[in-house]
């Protein structure tokens, strides 16, 4: 259990945010149709 909580707080200072994600996918682009509900 102390081993998994040293992982996860090790891990979560070194969390950057995800950048360049799906960048190709049609969804990121503004024209792209909307369906809401």
């Amino acid at each position: 259990d102390a081993a998994l909580g040293d992982y996860i707080r090790w891990r979560n200072q070194r969390a950057r945010p995800k950048t360049g994600f799906a960048t190709g996918s049609k969804i990121r682009h503004p024209d792209y149709p909307l369906k809401a509900a």
